[in-house]
């Protein structure tokens, strides 16, 4: 039960690189229950830098300046 549990936790990685293929799978399945590593402990965020949040705020008056930048064809210059 141990062995699988271990097997478990590199299946869920949170990075698919992280996760073993299923030719290692089998091979984890196989070694002895000594033998196996234990993942690193899961993080329950991103561990690459996100990119930052736009506001409403930052919307409307990006919005604003592109309205006030572009000409209305109907109107007359």
């Amino acid at each position: 039960a141990k062995k699988m549990m271990i097997v478990a936790l590199w299946c869920i990685q949170t990075k698919p690189n992280d996760r073993p293929s299923m030719d290692k799978v089998l091979e984890m399945l196989e070694e002895e229950d000594g033998d196996l590593e234990i993942p690193n402990k899961p993080y329950f965020y991103p561990q690459d830098q996100p990119v930052a949040d736009v506001g409403d705020d930052d919307i409307s008056s990006s919005w604003s300046a592109y309205s006030t930048s572009v000409s209305d064809p109907r109107e007359p210059t």
